[in-house]
């Protein structure tokens, strides 16, 4: 019992700092991916140049981190909604009946097969907005003095 006590007391803290650095990482990698694209920087170059935005525009970049998880959770919901249309009958006849027939399992599969396709393309077109916001959003801060379109020492 206290030796689990204390390995959760370690493990809770250790994760946080794991969810924190991998938060911090994808905002480099993201940024550095832009200083490749937008300024022709190599990779270790690109990598400084992230550093050294994320720095600059924490706020910004934080606000454009909500905005897309909200914007991504919406489009999420919106789309698995019809999922549930799809899979709620089939579940219910399985809870009801014990079994499925042949017609219920090819229709499911049909409408998922429907359900994949739709559900990649709504994907796509969030993705396309995502790096739209993050090259624009980029472009203006590098349009700045203290960050314009020069690379890092």
């Amino acid at each position: 019992g206290a030796l689990l006590g204390l390995a959760l007391l370690c493990f809770i803290p250790l994760c946080s700092i794991m969810v924190v650095v991998a938060i911090a990482v994808g905002l480099i990698t993201r940024l550095a991916q832009q200083a490749v694209v937008l300024e022709g920087l190599g990779v270790i170059a690109a990598l400084k140049r992230a550093w050294q935005v994320l720095r600059a525009k924490i706020g910004p970049v934080l606000l454009i981190v909500i905005a897309m998880l909200v914007i991504s959770t919406i489009v999420g919901a919106i789309v698995f909604l019809p999922l549930l249309a799809v899979i709620g009958p089939v579940v219910f006849a399985l809870i009801v009946r014990g079994t499925l027939d042949a017609l219920a399992v090819g229709m499911g599969a049909c409408l998922m097969l429907g359900f994949i396709l739709v559900s990649a393309a709504i994907g796509s077109i969030v993705r396309t907005f995502e790096s739209a916001v993050w090259t624009l959003a980029y472009r203006e801060w590098m349009a700045e003095p203290g960050l314009a379109l020069t690379p890092p020492a």
